[in-house]
């Protein structure tokens, strides 16, 4: 049925894909990877400095919220992230790779580290990590569980969760989660219409002008908004 080949599409992130057209190439903003460009990551790990770079910038503009006081656990929030040259790298490292969730588990581990600095972050570290669950909402409906420490939500193929490819609205990688004990990070700072989460059928959080992370506790129910698609995080039954 739909929903089986739906599920199929999202375990065979690592298959190999027809490119997509040069248009739908551009459609977020940034130019297709060069090979040849110095600024990019080459491959997987190829650079640990950009890695710790990007870390950093996660790490202080989420402890900027969370240390502030602005965020109590147990609530949805938001912070600002600047569009950085860094954050660019990052994003088009995982454009080209073949597998980006090696690269968000890279960077997972220096930005846990960072974490643990703080009294607010180490919050965020607290605990064991829990599985999410995801209803997504594009065209069909499917309901999945994904227990990993990171994942990636796009219209490319190689995302851990593929949306409509035609959707103009979604970026080839519009954001990545972080499965962290204490709460759900999710990270957009590089797509270009952004990301909505709404709670209760209000919009709690629009992205901010440039880029913005966000708070989910686990077992809140909150629903992401992308292009056309609409995905629930811990949808209620």
């Amino acid at each position: 049925g739909s929903i089986s080949s739906f599920m199929m599409r999202i375990g065979a992130a690592r298959t190999a894909r027809a490119p997509e057209s040069n248009a739908a190439e551009t459609r977020d903003g940034y130019p297709s990877w060069q090979p040849d460009d110095s600024k990019c990551v080459k491959r997987a790990g190829a650079s640990t400095s950009v890695w710790d770079e990007v870390s950093e910038e996660l790490f202080l503009a989420m402890n900027r919220g969370v240390d502030s006081g602005n965020w109590d656990c147990s609530t949805m929030t938001s912070f600002p992230l600047s569009r950085s040259m860094n954050l660019r790298t990052f994003y088009l490292s995982m454009v080209s790779a073949q597998n980006p969730k090696y690269i968000l588990d890279t960077l997972a581990l220096p930005l846990k580290n960072k974490f643990m600095r703080t009294r607010g972050g180490a919050t965020l570290m607290d605990g064991s990590r829990k599985p999410i669950t995801l209803r997504i909402e594009s065209g069909r409906t499917c309901e999945l569980v994904i227990d990993a420490d990171t994942f990636c939500i796009g219209r490319q193929p190689t995302c851990d969760v593929q949306l409509d490819k035609n959707d103009t609205a979604v970026s080839r990688i519009h954001l990545c989660v972080f499965n962290l004990p204490g709460s759900i990070l999710v990270v957009d700072g590089w797509s270009r219409s952004g990301t909505q989460i709404e709670n209760g059928g209000e919009w709690a959080f629009k992205s901010h002008s440039e880029g913005s992370l966000f708070l989910v506790p686990h077992g809140q129910p909150a629903s992401l908004r992308i292009g056309n698609s609409r995905i629930l995080i811990n949808p209620c039954p």
